[in-house]
């Protein structure tokens, strides 16, 4: 089935609102997505995390606006400008959601968005081992 690119992009959380900010904002945003992990990235302009919040739409009867809010609030606190534990009082707050209907949302946001992030893999790299490491100051 093809993307409604439409939608996509009013509700992807990269792209939520951007229509909005100004070249200075918007290059904050890059700059805040740039040190992120490449797994964060990638759920922010995830096809699916898009679908998600349309599911919300329907399911939570938010209007488009409610919407865009909460796109905005996940952007921000992929990019670590907010927090999830103030995602259901910000969700009062911002986008005029009663208390119970936001915890409602903030379920179903950890659920379908938060907990699907894959884990960011990270390479270490191994230590020498003493033995075969050489005193040079010895010699």
């Amino acid at each position: 089935m093809p993307i409604d690119l439409k939608n996509y992009f009013k509700f992807s959380p990269y792209y939520a609102n951007n229509e909005n900010l100004s070249k200075k904002e918007l290059a904050e945003l890059d700059e805040k997505a740039d040190k992120r992990p490449m797994e964060i990235k990638d759920h922010l302009l995830s096809v699916d995390t898009s679908k998600a919040i349309q599911k919300l739409i329907s399911s939570q009867n938010l209007t488009e606006k409610q919407a865009i809010i909460v796109a905005v609030l996940i952007r921000r606190i992929f990019l670590k400008s907010s927090s999830r534990n103030t995602l259901t009082a910000d969700l009062v707050k911002y986008a005029n959601i009663d208390t119970a209907k936001a915890r409602q949302i903030t379920i179903y946001l950890e659920q379908n968005i938060f907990l699907t992030v894959p884990t960011p893999v990270t390479q270490s790299i191994p230590k020498p081992e003493k033995e075969n490491v050489i005193n040079l100051k010895k010699k």
